[in-house]
């Protein structure tokens, strides 16, 4: 049966390689120059009027992955400013965001269970 961490962290690890993927398309379609996108109009773009630009959900991605491994792992938090404007800066921080979760040790992820009103908690390898 598989673990705790093998269900969430390392889920959080390939899905964000994946987006690193699609965010070096979408570099090298900006630096095609047979068409009209440029790669600020690419990271501004929004699906819809009320929807945050990519740039915003890169930024979110990265901080629920971050957050969600800081809270099962009991580890001190590291903050990362929403500043980056570029598809580089982007897949740096996606980077920076894979390299937390690849510093987060299986015995330090825990889980609760709650059955018939009791909570226990069980931690991952142990």
């Amino acid at each position: 049966m598989p673990t705790f961490y093998e269900t969430t962290i390392t889920v959080f690890i390939r899905q964000l390689t994946i987006l690193s993927k699609l965010l070096s398309h979408g570099a090298a379609h900006a630096a095609d120059i047979s068409n009209l996108s440029t790669e600020d109009s690419l990271i501004s773009a929004r699906l819809i009027a009320d929807m945050q630009n990519l740039a915003f959900q890169i930024y979110r991605v990265s901080d629920n992955a971050k957050n969600f491994a800081v809270n099962v792992a009991r580890v001190p938090n590291v903050v990362f400013e929403d500043k980056e404007k570029t598809f580089r800066e982007l897949q740096e921080r996606i980077a920076k965001t894979v390299r937390f979760l690849e510093g987060i040790k299986v015995s330090l992820v825990i889980y609760l269970i709650v059955s018939d009103g009791r909570v226990d908690i069980e931690i991952d390898g142990m």
